[in-house]
């Protein structure tokens, strides 16, 4: 993907980065100024910040969708390829490359490299990953906890209003009794 020849090419000094079928044009407070589909060309700017392509991409802003098309699909030249590590949710252990380590690069595939979830040391994102995981298991038991805890009050709640119908029906249906008689 030609993330790094859109930027190139119309000199965007702001982070550029890539996300699903976006290319993200940002800040370090927020991300999306401008987001262009990889699949029309289309660039829509983020509507608090509306003349920001008119202020600072100008070339961009009057760009046919074409044009744009054929940057985004033009194949990226890196000077360097240093390989970083980050991980998923899941606990997989994924090897990126990059052309300079940490905030605010990107790796190849246009991912901002933020320090906590990326290090040129794969052992520290192995351990970053499990210390997530590790949290994210004491937070699913505790919320088991909770949920059971919930569960059986709603379990004494029931057997209450129980308790109270089966008086009710028991009072009700002795005077219905009396009354016939």
């Amino acid at each position: 993907m030609g993330w790094k020849t859109l930027k190139q090419h119309f000199g965007i000094t702001h982070q550029v980065t890539v996300e699903k079928d976006c290319i993200n044009i940002g800040s370090g407070y927020v991300h999306d100024l401008v987001v262009i589909n990889t699949k029309t060309g289309r660039a829509v700017e983020n509507s608090t910040f509306s003349s920001f392509l008119n202020e600072h991409y100008p070339e961009l802003k009057n760009s046919p969708e074409d044009k744009i098309l054929e940057l985004i699909s033009a194949e990226d030249v890196f000077l360097n390829s240093l390989p970083v590590y980050t991980y998923t949710n899941d606990g997989e252990i994924l090897e990126k490359q990059c052309e300079e380590f940490g905030y605010p690069n990107v790796t190849h595939d246009g991912l901002i490299m933020y320090e906590n979830t990326f290090s040129e040391d794969k052992n520290k994102i192995i351990e970053r990953a499990k210390g997530e995981l590790e949290i994210a298991v004491k937070w699913a038991e505790e919320g088991i906890i909770k949920a059971k805890n919930e569960l059986a009050q709603k379990h004494t709640e029931l057997d209450l209003y129980k308790a109270n119908l089966q008086k009710l029906t028991a009072k009700h249906q002795q005077n219905t009794i009396e009354e016939i008689q």
